[in-house]
């Protein structure tokens, strides 16, 4: 699950009982699209994988990439 905040996203992931969660401020945040969608910040990755679900996620992630936007407009630094 990735979660949008007002200075970030907060990627939260399940593994067996235990779960982590990974919070990325804008300006570390890096977004790629290829073959894959891909979340990087401070040298770490997640890659996930499209599926039927391709157009839902990909509008969330434009959701994402306009508030980084705004964000780094606001205060560049």
């Amino acid at each position: 699950n990735i979660e949008l905040r007002p200075n970030g996203i907060i990627v939260h992931l399940n593994k067996r009982a235990t779960r982590y969660s990974w919070a990325i401020p804008f300006y570390k945040l890096s977004l790629f699209h290829s073959d894959d969608y891909s979340i990087h910040s401070n040298g770490s990755f997640l890659r996930i994988q499209k599926d039927d679900l391709a157009q839902k996620s990909r509008s969330f992630i434009n959701k994402i990439l306009e508030q980084k936007a705004q964000k780094s407009t606001i205060n560049p630094f």
